[in-house]
């Protein structure tokens, strides 16, 4: 079966199922890893800096322990959407590792920061 469009002179350029080069297939198969790299950046490393952020959150935000525990989990969800967002909007799959890896490593410490200074437990 073959299908194909007109071409700028008139002619018909014929694709065949099956007949693509080797790079078609290699660009394919980049593009699945950078999807693949992508989910995985937008699910669990996106879940790791969140919770990161929200222990941080927890220990930084005014009020009682209950209330800033309580605030910081609603804006979890909102962390979580935006950084799942921006495991896709970025140009590259290793930006996105970069920004959200880097955010949870930078809470994490912040956080192990306060604990160790003796912050709100």
């Amino acid at each position: 079966m073959a299908f194909g469009r007109a071409g700028v002179c008139g002619t018909m350029d014929v694709v065949r199922r099956g007949s693509f080069g080797p790079t078609v297939r290699a660009s394919r198969a980049r593009d699945r890893a950078g999807v693949l790299f992508r989910v995985l950046a937008a699910v669990p490393l996106n879940y790791a800096a969140t919770a990161a952020t929200v222990i941080l959150l927890a220990r930084i935000l005014p009020g009682t322990t209950a209330g800033a525990s309580i605030a910081a989990t609603f804006l979890s969800f909102t962390i979580f959407a935006f950084l799942a967002m921006t495991a896709f909007a970025v140009r590259h799959p290793l930006k996105a590792w970069a920004l959200i890896g880097g955010l949870g490593i930078v809470a994490g410490l912040a956080s192990w920061a306060l604990i160790a200074a003796g912050g709100r437990l």
